[in-house]
């Protein structure tokens, strides 16, 4: 199961190439505020996406409180094991987020400079 802002990353990365392709390598000039604003705006996102992560991951935890239950064993296992590669993949996003936002507060920093 691949996770959105996976696959949003990945379509952003082949519009980039693209895009670079088609101008034959030449480099968009924004303004210094721009930048700075789009840096802002994106580490935003990242934040609320990390939020929706955990609170995926709670609700997750309540979930599995509530298929244990389920007397039908089978049923039981086979949900408890799809929450565990649902909780795995949360835990690799959350990740990647933690990452990326502390790249783009860097970044941030950087520009300031």
């Amino acid at each position: 199961m691949g996770t959105v802002v996976h696959h949003l990353w990945e379509r952003s990365k082949k519009a980039a190439g693209t895009s670079a392709d088609a101008n034959q390598g030449e480099a968009v000039q924004m303004p210094p505020g721009a930048i700075r604003d789009q840096i802002v705006v994106t580490a935003g996102t990242c934040e609320i996406l990390s939020r929706s992560v955990e609170a995926l991951q709670k609700n997750l935890k309540r979930l599995d409180s509530i298929v244990c239950m389920i007397d039908d064993l089978e049923t039981r296992q086979k949900l408890q094991h799809q929450m565990k590669t649902i909780d795995a993949s949360l835990l690799r996003e959350s990740a990647s987020l933690r990452f990326q936002i502390e790249l783009l507060q860097s970044l941030g920093r950087l520009h300031v400079l």
